[in-house]
C-alpha cells in the first residue's frame, strides 16, 4: 500500500531541507549578537567574589592579554594547560577591582569589575558554635561586613565585633547590634555607723594671794588661770574651762582653787539608705547632707564663694554582664564638718571636714549583697600636765597636775546590694503619703491630732500601702517611714 506519492515526498523534503537552513541562519544571527566573553555570573558585567574563592571567564575568541587593576584584591592565575578561551583568577582581599581582556588582534574583548566581599559564611557559623543564643545577622556590603540583630549584654557585643575584624579590617566592621534584655540597675546601699566618744579631764590650779604683805602664788597648769599685772595690780582671768571654784579668806590671806572636773559621753548615729537606678554603663550619683561656703581670692582684693559637699553620697558605674551577673564601679562616701580643725580665712570660719571614702570594682550576681567597707576605729589620747617633783607625788601630786583623757571608737559598714530592674507600674505602686489623712480644725485644735481620724474620712482605720502592712520603721521599696 503506497502511502505518499512522489510529489508528496518530495514537498517533504523540500520543506524539511527550509527548516534545516532556517535554523542555521537563525543560530547564526544569535550567535552574532552573543558576546565574546561568557561571564559564569548572574550579575553580568559585575563579578561578585567572596575572600579566598575562585573566579572564572570564558570567551568564545581566544584570550591573548589579560590585566587586573588591583592584583592585591584578585590575582590573574596563568597554567601551562589552561585554555586560550578561559581566564581564572582567585580572590585574595576585600575590595573592588577591574578586569580587562584582549584578543589575538589586540583588541578590547570586555571590561568587568571585580567585586570582593569577605567570607561572611564562615562568620556566621564561629558566631553560631561560639554563641549560639545571640540573634546576630551578618551580611556583607562591599568590603564591609555588617553586623545586625540583637544580644543580651554589651561584653557580649564587644567580643561579636571582635571576632568579626579578624575577617576583616576593624574599620571595615559596621556594628548595628541593639542590646536586649533588661539593662537598668537599681543599686541599694546601706550606710550604717556608730561613733562613740569618752572624755575626762581632771586639773587643779590655785591662786594664794597676801594683800598685807603683797606676796602671791599662782599655779597655770593647763591654763585654768591666767595672771595679768595692769595697773599695779595683780588679777586673775578665769579660763574657760574651769568648772569650780573654791575660796578661802582669812586673816588677810585669800587661797582660791580652780577646778576643771568634767566626764563626757557623746553617741553618734548615721543611717543612710540611698536606692540610685542607672544604665547598664552609665554613672548615678546620690548625696545626702549639704554644702558650706569656702571663700577663695579672686584677684583685685576681691572674694569668691564655693561651695562644697558634705554628708552621704554615692556614685557608682554598673555594667550587666549577662546571665545575671553585673560588674559596678561603686564609690561611697561619709564626711561630716569638723569644727575642731577650723581655721580661719578671710575673716570666715571655714570647718575642716572628717571623711571617709571607699572605691571598689566587683561583680556579683542580682540580688547578692557585699560589704565594700567595714571600718572599726578606736583611738585614745592621754596628756597629762605637771609640776617637776610635786606632780608625781601620790594622792597630793594630784593638787599640782592637770590630766585629760579622750576616747573615741567609731564603726562603719557599708552593704550594697544590686538589682536589675524593670520599670514600674504607677498605678499599683504605694507611696508615703498614702496612709496620711489630713486633720479638719476640731482635730487638729480641739484634740490636738497631727493626723485626721481614717474611719471619718472614708479611709479604713489602719490601711496602710500594701508591700509594708503591719511595719513600722524604715520600709518600702523606697524606704519611707509608715507611720505606728
Amino acid at each position: 500500500m503506497q502511502l505518499y506519492t512522489n510529489t508528496e515526498k518530495s514537498a517533504f523534503w523540500w520543506l524539511t531541507l527550509l527548516l534545516i537552513v532556517g535554523f542555521l541562519l537563525q543560530g547564526q544571527a544569535f550567535a552574532a549578537k552573543e558576546p565574546d566573553v561568557v561571564i559564569d555570573t548572574d550579575s553580568g558585567q559585575t563579578i561578585n567574589l567572596v575572600v579566598g574563592k575562585l573566579g572564572k571567564l570564558k570567551s568564545r575568541k581566544p584570550v591573548k592579554r589579560a590585566h587586573m587593576v588591583k592584583p592585591e584584591v584578585a590575582e590573574l592565575i596563568v597554567s601551562d594547560t589552561q585554555s586560550p578561551q578561559w581566564v581564572f583568577f582567585s580572590a585574595k582581599a576585600a575590595g573592588t577591582t577591574q578586569l580587562t581582556l584582549w584578543d589575538e588582534d589586540n583588541r578590547i574583548l570586555g571590561t568587568f569589575n571585580i567585586v570582593v566581599t569577605p567570607d561572611v559564611d564562615e562568620l556566621k557559623k564561629k558566631l553560631h558554635d561560639i554563641f549560639p543564643d545571640e540573634n546576630v545577622q551578618v551580611g556583607g556590603s562591599g568590603d564591609y561586613i555588617t553586623l545586625s540583630g540583637t544580644v543580651t549584654t554589651p561584653s557580649r557585643m564587644t567580643k561579636v565585633v571582635k571576632l568579626a575584624e579578624t575577617y576583616s579590617a576593624p574599620e571595615k566592621v559596621l556594628n548595628l547590634l541593639k542590646i536586649g534584655g533588661i539593662q537598668q540597675v537599681m543599686l541599694e546601699v546601706k550606710v550604717a555607723e556608730i561613733s562613740r566618744n569618752v572624755g575626762k579631764q581632771l586639773g587643779i590650779n590655785f591662786a594664794a594671794i597676801s594683800p598685807n604683805n603683797g606676796s602671791l602664788g599662782v599655779s597655770m597648769i593647763g591654763n585654768l588661770v591666767n595672771t595679768e599685772f595692769a595697773g599695779g595690780e595683780l588679777t586673775n582671768r578665769i579660763g574657760s574651762s574651769v568648772n569650780a571654784i573654791l575660796g578661802f579668806f582669812g586673816h588677810g590671806e585669800d587661797l582660791l582653787v580652780f577646778l576643771n572636773a568634767l566626764e563626757e559621753d557623746g553617741l553618734i548615729k548615721i543611717l543612710a539608705e540611698p536606692t540610685l537606678i542607672a544604665l547598664s554603663g552609665q554613672n548615678a550619683s546620690f548625696l545626702a547632707g549639704g554644702e558650706f561656703p569656702v571663700p577663695t581670692g579672686a584677684g583685685l582684693g576681691t572674694t569668691q564663694i564655693e561651695w562644697k559637699e558634705f554628708g552621704v553620697s554615692l556614685n557608682f558605674t554598673p555594667t550587666v554582664l549577662g546571665e545575671g551577673n553585673l560588674s559596678m564601679r561603686v564609690n561611697p562616701e561619709i564626711s561630716e564638718l569638723d569644727f575642731s580643725n577650723a581655721t580661719f580665712q578671710n575673716g570666715f570660719l571655714i570647718p575642716g571636714l572628717e571623711t571617709r571614702r571607699m572605691s571598689t570594682v566587683v561583680e556579683v550576681k542580682d540580688g547578692q549583697s557585699f560589704a565594700i567597707a567595714g571600718l572599726l576605729k578606736s583611738v585614745v589620747r592621754e596628756n597629762i600636765s605637771k609640776f617637776p617633783i610635786l606632780g608625781s607625788i601620790p594622792i597630793i601630786g594630784a593638787l599640782f597636775r592637770s590630766t585629760e583623757y579622750q576616747k573615741n571608737e567609731s564603726e562603719l559598714v557599708v552593704i550594697v546590694t544590686p538589682h536589675l530592674v524593670k520599670p514600674l507600674n504607677m498605678a499599683s505602686q504605694p507611696l508615703p503619703t498614702d496612709s496620711f489623712v489630713e486633720p479638719d480644725a476640731f482635730e487638729l485644735l480641739l484634740l490636738g491630732m497631727l493626723e485626721g481620724r481614717p474611719g471619718k474620712h472614708g479611709i479604713e482605720e489602719g490601711a496602710v500601702p500594701a508591700p509594708i502592712q503591719g511595719t513600722t520603721g524604715l520600709e518600702g521599696d523606697f524606704g519611707y517611714i509608715v507611720p505606728e
